[in-house]
């Protein structure tokens, strides 16, 4: 609920950055210059985890801002665990976390990923509070079930 100053906002087209402003004082932002049409933003804050917000409608017809209400970050949480098959630890496993439900019209946290080190530890810093959905994804190995964290 509170206003998040030096905040980043990002114009992401597919998967590119194409322009980046910084919040003021109050957490409010403005981006000029942005062409008609679809395009999704991305806020980033120290200490909370990454959110976007998708497919908003950029388009008018008399040239007026579009208030896209708030952008809602929740809190980075850090997540740590080790990825085995049976007693073999897996290095170089690829570790998802994601939320478990992405609403339509509200910031969704974006999904964050880790790599396993040579003992199969990962470490994820910056991802949403639970309740997540933690799934790893290794080459050679069938894809199990996520795991749910609350």
């Amino acid at each position: 609920g509170n206003a998040l100053p030096g905040a980043r906002v990002q114009r992401i087209d597919g998967d590119r950055v194409v322009d980046e402003v910084r919040c003021g004082g109050d957490g409010a932002f403005v981006l000029g210059s942005v062409p008609p049409g679809r395009c999704s933003l991305r806020a980033l804050a120290d200490g909370c985890a990454p959110g976007q917000c998708g497919d908003l409608d950029a388009t008018t017809d008399d040239g007026r801002a579009i208030d896209v209400g708030a952008l809602v970050l929740l809190p980075a949480t850090p997540y740590r665990g080790v990825v085995r098959s049976g007693s073999r630890a897996l290095a170089g496993a690829r570790v998802r976390v994601h939320p478990e439900l992405q609403t339509a019209g509200a910031t969704v946290p974006l999904v964050r990923e880790a790599t396993t080190d040579a003992e199969g530890w990962f470490f994820v810093e910056d991802a949403p509070p639970p309740p997540v959905l933690v799934q790893a994804l290794a080459d050679g190995f069938v894809r199990g079930p996520a795991q749910r964290l609350e």
